[in-house]
């Protein structure tokens, strides 16, 4: 249900609204106060409505006469103060998905924490679970973690003393056999050849076509996932509150996997974290703020600026390291899931425009 327009006048409102129903626009009529307002109950007549309703403006009486006299009457609400206070007075929706997700994420962070024990573990966070759960892991990888492990080695300054010829053997296995993306080839060229040789897509390709949706549920380390989580608290409550559980799961999975695909692509499989669907939600609230206000979504535009903020200078922070890189200034790299922030966003803002997201008022 959208509204259409508030009248001062009761008479004026009664006449509008049996225009719009003799022209097959299904509308209700509520009483707040002095005012009354009328609302089309299908959102995608809303443009019909609004056209017709221009129509009745231009000429009041031509439109009035048109209406035959046996036109059915719209149904009257006198209980409108009732059913539009704020949002904060209403009853609260318990956000089960919301704390779901964030227990889930805890879980696995603490798991693969308590699992860092071995060299591969400490150095480049390779713990069962994170094996089990990134976008990919390619068999190549496993000889590194063996190779790694047993080395004994906890630190990079105790690998950086490792005899030349075992770091090399190392650092071999950790440049070749796995897709790496297309970032890694616009920054060293010389390897694009064996880089886009390598298959894509192996592990869920094999049947594992969890791993399109499990790397947003793992993170780094504490600050990764504290400021995740804060996020997903406040944005998922509102958006899972709206749209319900099956359409917050929905929008949550169509982000994940956009979102994680295309990061996967750019940078290869060693990605985590809920950022991207995070970034994803703000620009599904924010494009329902604009689509349609009234549904509710108490997000301050000094917040969504913020976020915003945020994704272009983690962006522009990535095209410097990029640069300083490609013209040998400095060795400044950098692991930040920007194709994730940016895609997860563009998806929010997609789904923010369709009518299967929309909440009505009742």
């Amino acid at each position: 249900m959208r509204h259409l327009v508030t009248c001062t006048e009761a008479s004026q409102a009664k006449n509008i609204a049996r225009f719009l129903t003799a022209n097959s626009i299904e509308t209700k009529v509520e009483e707040s106060g002095d005012k009354v307002h009328i609302w089309v109950l299908d959102e995608d007549e809303y443009d019909a409505a609004r056209a017709l309703y221009e129509q009745f403006l231009a000429d009041p009486e031509k439109a009035s006469s048109s209406v035959p006299e046996t036109a059915e009457e719209v149904p009257h609400d006198h209980s409108f103060e009732v059913k539009l206070r704020p949002y904060a007075s209403l009853p609260q929706k318990k956000s089960f998905v919301t704390t779901f997700f964030i227990v889930i994420c805890a879980l696995l962070f603490i798991t693969s924490f308590t699992q860092r024990t071995t060299p591969s573990g400490i150095l480049l966070g390779l713990t069962p679970t994170t094996k089990l759960l990134l976008y990919d892991y390619p068999a190549s990888m496993e000889k590194l973690t063996k190779m790694l492990d047993e080395t004994g080695v906890k630190t990079q300054k105790e690998l950086q003393a490792l005899p030349e010829v075992t770091r090399k053997k190392i650092e071999s296995l950790d440049q070749t056999g796995y897709w790496k993306g297309i970032y890694f080839w616009a920054l060293r060229p010389e390897s694009a050849e064996n880089n886009l040789n390598q298959p894509l897509f192996g592990d869920i390709r094999k049947g594992e076509v969890w791993r399109l949706v499990s790397p947003i549920f793992l993170h780094v380390d504490f600050l990764h996932i504290l400021f995740n989580m804060l996020w997903l608290f406040f944005l998922g409550k509102m958006v899972e509150e709206r749209v319900g559980v099956a359409r917050y799961i929905g929008m949550t999975l169509c982000i994940a996997v956009v979102s994680n695909t295309l990061q996967y692509v750019m940078s290869g499989p060693f990605f985590m974290g809920y950022s991207g669907v995070v970034v994803g939600l703000a620009g599904f609230i924010w494009m329902r703020q604009v689509q349609a206000p009234w549904e509710g979504y108490p997000l301050q535009r000094a917040t969504l600026i913020f976020l915003m903020i945020f994704v272009v200078g983690m962006a522009l922070l990535q095209l410097t390291s990029f640069i300083l890189i490609t013209f040998n200034i400095a060795q400044f790299e950098i692991n930040i899931a920007n194709t994730a922030h940016i895609s997860g966003g563009i998806v929010g803002l997609l789904l923010g425009r369709m009518s299967l997201f929309k909440r009505g008022i009742t």
